[in-house]
Formats: C-alpha cells, structure tokens, sequence
C-alpha cells in the first residue's frame, strides 16, 4: 500500500519516450536503453548494481516485449508499444513499493543527507544528497526551496555540518565538498550554500540513468512539472527527426554526422531542460559560512 510519496505513471512515460528515441538514435536494442537511458532499474531499488540479468528486470522486459529494434518498427508499432513499457514498468514499482526506501540509506536533516566516501589512497570527500521528504510542506502546497522555507533549509545544513565536524574522523578544513544535482541550476538551491561552493564547477558524468538528471520533472508533491515535461517533449521530437534523418541518410548510403555515437549522445543530454552540475569546495568554508568556527 503506497502510504507516503510516490513516482506518477506519467514520470515512467517520459522516461520509455526517452529510451525508444535513444535506442533509435544510438541503433542499440530498446532493452539496452532502458537499462541505460532510464533510472528505471535504480528506482524499482532491484540491485545496489546494474544487472541486466537480475530476475525481476528480465521479467519486466519479458513483459512488454522490448528486444524489437525500434527502428524497424512503424510509427503506430512504437505508439503501441510505448504504453506497454510504461504500465509494466509503473506496475513492477508499485508491487516492489513497499520494499524500496524512501530516502538514502543513514542519517538525514530534514532535506539534507550526507555520504562519506574514501578513495584508494584514502582522501576523504562528503557528498551532499537533497530529498523534498518535509511532508507538513506538501500538505501545504509549499516547495521545499521556496522563500519562506530557506530559515528551515539553513538549520538542517547547519546542524548536518555540526554533526560532521563533531563526529567523522579524518575531516580537515580542507576536506573537499562534493555534490552534483540539476539543482544547482536553481538560484533558490544554490542560496543555500557557501559562494565559494555556488561559483564552483566541476566535470561531471552522470550519465541518463542518475536520479539527479531526472528529478528535473518532479514537483515538491511529486507530480511531474508538466511545463518542464512539455520542453524535454518537445526537444525530444527533434531529437527523434534526427534519428528518422539518420536512418534515411544511411538507406542512401550517405555519411551522417548524426551516426557519430558522441553526437547523438550530445544530442539526446540537449533534451534536459536543466544539465546535471557539479560543484566543490572545502568544507572550511561551510563551517564558516554556519557559523561553525
């Protein structure tokens, strides 16, 4: 029984319209791509590890029949089968619901979590994680970073911050901060943070399948943000004529420049209405910047 938040069908359905254009453009079987170009295997909380072998994702695939090469098919075969993925995958997350965790594993600050990670030659970095999990907010039909919540969002990080100076071993000032989100595309996220951390910017991969590219599409309650789906629609029907151009330059055996694996993977990232960003800095300057000098 779903009792708290919940993904909508519709965020599974803008998620099957990506991997169909992806498998067409990239010329690789739709089950590739949605193992690759979805978070739907990361969502349904089926393995820690990618596995295309896993019992649950074959039977999901066996479901709705996703080994057709979608660029074989005709129009109305890839209308049909489209709606297919989606309730097969909607229903797999709902029957798995009660098993998949609601937030990251540990300890959290209302929005705010935190993970410690250690490299081979154990550097330390702590890497930010934000959830909207505030559910009198919902109730109220406020946004996690609207205005009025920013006192709120202050306290949590500064508490989290206090609780990391106070208790992780090997935390020196200069201990990077890490954090990488489509987020810190939003002025009132990046607000909430040390300057120094908002004007940073690192290279990132965070490939189609990260939960933090497609968190885009979802409002505060969940629902899909139907202006933003709207745009990653649009954008993605040019990214699909492409891919119609493609297959009729090579049936003529001309060079295109879309069959160039980089470009179509840039164009199929140009569908986000908002990149995935990285920022860093030393977590000196958020003990400075809350006042926890």
């Amino acid at each position: 029984m779903i009792t708290g938040r919940a993904y909508t069908r519709r965020y599974f359905e803008l998620q099957a319209r990506f991997a169909e254009v992806a498998a067409r453009l990239l010329k690789i079987p739709l089950s590739d791509a949605l193992l690759h170009y979805t978070t739907y295997f990361r969502i349904l909380w089926l393995d820690s590890e990618i596995d295309p072998t896993h019992p649950d994702w074959q039977a999901f695939l066996n479901g709705c029949a996703p080994d057709n090469q979608p660029a074989s098919m005709s129009d109305g075969e890839r209308e049909a089968l489209l709606p297919r993925i989606t309730e097969s995958a909607y229903q797999l997350y709902l029957a798995r619901y009660d098993s998949i965790p609601q937030a990251t594993p540990g300890p959290r600050w209302g929005c705010f979590a935190y993970e410690r990670m250690e490299n081979e030659a154990g550097e330390v970095s702590i890497h930010l994680h934000f959830g909207s999990h505030d559910a009198s907010e919902r109730a109220m039909g406020i946004g996690p970073l609207s205005r009025e919540r920013i006192p709120a969002r202050m306290a949590e990080l500064r508490a989290m911050f206090a609780h990391i100076k106070a208790t992780e071993p090997g935390i020196t000032e200069t201990t990077p901060v890490l954090g990488s989100s489509w987020l810190y595309n939003c002025p009132g996220y990046l607000r909430l943070f040390p300057p120094e951390y908002a004007a940073s910017s690192r290279s990132i991969e965070s490939g189609f399948r990260a939960r933090g590219l497609w968190g885009q599409f979802l409002r505060y309650d969940w629902q899909v943000n139907e202006q933003t789906a709207q745009e990653f629609l649009q954008r993605l029907d040019e990214a699909s004529q492409h891919a119609e151009d493609r297959l009729s330059q090579e049936a003529e055996g001309a060079d295109s420049e879309v069959s160039n694996q980089q470009t179509a993977q840039r164009l199929l990232a140009s569908c986000f209405p908002a990149q995935t960003l990285g920022k860093m800095a030393p977590i000196g300057v958020f003990y400075a910047f809350y006042e926890l000098t």
